[in-house]
C-alpha cells in the first residue's frame, strides 16, 4: 500500500466518530439517534421505528428524573439533567477529537 492510500484510509476511519456523535454536538437531545439508528446494528437487528426512542419519550424519562428528587431538591435534580446533557455534549467533542 503506498502512504497516501494509507493516509486516506485512515482519514476516512477518523470521520467515523465525527458522523456517529456529531450530531449531538448540535444538541445533546439528539443521542436518541445513535440509540435508534446506531445501536441496533449492534443488537443484532435493524432500526425499527416501533422500537425506537421519540423525543417526546426523551423529554418525559428526562422529566421523571427531575420529579423523582424530594421537592426541597428540586434545583439539585434540575442542576443534575443540566449536567447528564451538558456531559453528553462533552462525551461527543470527546470522541470527534479523537
Amino acid at each position: 500500500m503506498s502512504p497516501e492510500l494509507i493516509s486516506t484510509l485512515g482519514l476516512l476511519l477518523c470521520t467515523a466518530p465525527a458522523l456517529v456523535h456529531g450530531p449531538e454536538l448540535v444538541s445533546p437531545m439528539l443521542s436518541r439517534l445513535v440509540v435508534n439508528v446506531i445501536l441496533p446494528f449492534f443488537g443484532p437487528g435493524l432500526p425499527e421505528l416501533r422500537t425506537a426512542l421519540h423525543r417526546a419519550e426523551q423529554l418525559a424519562m428526562l422529566d421523571a428524573a427531575r420529579a423523582a428528587a424530594p421537592e426541597s431538591k428540586q434545583a439539585a435534580a434540575d442542576d443534575y439533567v443540566f449536567l447528564l446533557l451538558f456531559e453528553q455534549r462533552q462525551g461527543s467533542l470527546a470522541f470527534v477529537a479523537a
